[in-house]
């Protein structure tokens, strides 16, 4: 235990984790919907999952933790609150087992407490809150404080108290200007326009979101732009509209280009058949284009030469 605490005070001043967690988290913020990233989402739950079992077989604690909590990221990520607290559990374990007032070692507790709040487990999500609160506060940290606020707003919000609940969300955006993590930043807008929509204050709300929902595009974090989207379905009214291919429509639209068939599609990209076949009609609607031509020349023109070179002629 003294080793791990050692090793993880080298990672825990920014919020970050040891570099394979790290690295896996990165990628699993900028995961696209199911329907529309199958493959990725698969291959980074696998790689998290290898990494657990490589983890226990090495005995090493702290990556096994780490790579637990990226596992529960992604199930929260997936809107499954059951899942994700199942991950994070022993990782919760492990932290008080270390006994470290840094709040950084794991940064997960934040993923925690919402997990739990949206499982109706609000003392508990509250005895979380209360100690992140403390210790971001005692040691200085931040992204802690604002975290830590914002899980306040979403249990104050649970609890009936909305004007409370604003108020702590007006305060984590104003703890969020000390610290450049955009990500939560996008995650405490989320929040808080869901806070104004339960709120009846559909103006606010469709204003917050739609700031959540451009800061998440902007990261690529095509997860959480969708459950911004689907918030602002229900404030009502017209959404945001989307041009841009996700990562995942752009290698489909240059594979098909390149005169790819449905099948050899899905085998490049370990993706289903019929994840490839649902597709183009979004494709060409976002191009705005309605033969393979057109759309060999826009992706030509929008993504480079590169997705053409075997399928310019076709």
């Amino acid at each position: 235990m003294a080793q791990a605490l050692e090793e993880a005070g080298r990672h825990a001043r920014g919020g970050g984790a040891p570099d394979g967690a790290a690295e896996l988290l990165e990628l699993a913020r900028k995961l696209t919907p199911p329907e529309d990233g199958a493959g990725l989402l698969q291959r980074s739950l696998q790689a998290a999952e290898e990494g657990l079992r490589q983890s226990v077989r090495n005995e090493d604690t702290l990556d096994a933790s780490c790579n637990r909590a990226v596992l529960g990221f992604l199930e929260f990520s997936l809107s499954n609150p059951t899942a994700a607290i199942r991950r994070l559990e022993p990782v919760l374990a492990f932290l008080d087992e270390m006994g470290s007032p840094e709040p950084g070692i794991i940064p997960c507790v934040p993923d925690a407490i919402e997990a739990l709040v949206s499982l109706g487990r609000l003392d508990e999500a509250e005895g979380l809150l209360d100690r992140l609160e403390r210790q971001g506060r005692t040691l200085g940290r931040p992204w802690a404080i604002a975290s830590a606020a914002r899980g306040r707003g979403l249990l104050t919000a649970a609890r009936g108290d909305l004007s409370a609940a604003s108020s702590a969300l007006e305060q984590a955006l104003l703890e969020h200007r000390r610290v450049p993590q955009p990500f939560e930043l996008a995650r405490t807008l989320l929040v808080k326009g869901e806070v104004e929509r339960r709120a009846k204050q559909k103006r606010a709300a469709r204003s917050t979101l739609e700031q959540a929902l451009e800061r998440f595009q902007a990261l690529g974090a095509l997860l959480w732009a969708q459950r911004a989207r689907d918030d602002l379905a229900r404030v009502g009214g017209a959404v945001l509209p989307t041009t841009e291919l996700t990562p995942t429509e752009q290698r489909i639209a240059q594979l098909v280009v390149e005169g790819k068939k449905n099948r050899e599609v899905a085998d490049a990209m370990f993706i289903s058949v019929k994840t490839v076949e649902a597709n183009p009609s979004r494709i060409f609607h976002k191009l705005g284009v309605r033969s393979r031509t057109e759309l060999t020349r826009r992706i030509a023109d929008t993504y480079g030469q590169q997705a053409t070179s075997n399928g310019a002629g076709t």
